[in-house]
């Protein structure tokens, strides 16, 4: 059965309540993960001649960081296993950081997402997220 894609505002408001799994903690790890997730995007965005001529309908960057930061939260929560020291060299720093507030604060998390569908935050789609590619316009 294919999941329905999650819209840019189910997206907003799920990390909204991932923020609350941190409200009295010293730090909010879900704000730094959206940080973290922010900057890979902009990288990733930044690689090419111009992201925005190819995929003139896409998402923002700080709408797709969103949701590589819940996708990542709720992937951890359903078992993908966590990243290891050696996995450092070879995926975004943020996994770490999403699969250490998962270890860390699973019981938080799960009780701020519990009307929230972790199969349908894990099966976000980026490339939906921004659009197939198209001639860049000039």
């Amino acid at each position: 059965m294919k999941t329905e894609q999650m819209t840019v505002k189910e997206i907003r408001a799920a990390f909204d309540k991932l923020v609350w799994a941190f409200d009295h903690h010293h730090n909010n790890y879900a704000k730094e993960l959206l940080e973290m997730c922010e900057r890979e995007e902009k990288g990733h965005r930044g690689w090419g001649a111009d992201f925005g001529s190819y995929h003139p309908k896409a998402a923002s960057a700080r709408d797709c960081a969103r949701a590589f930061a819940v996708k990542r939260v709720a992937d951890y929560l359903l078992g993908d296993k966590f990243p290891t020291g050696k996995d450092f060299m070879h995926i975004q720093r943020s996994c770490f950081l999403a699969a250490g507030m998962v270890d860390e604060f699973k019981a938080n998390i799960e009780i701020v997402w519990k009307d929230v569908d972790l199969y349908r935050l894990a099966a976000i789609d980026y490339c939906q997220l921004v659009g197939k590619p198209t001639a860049p316009v000039t």
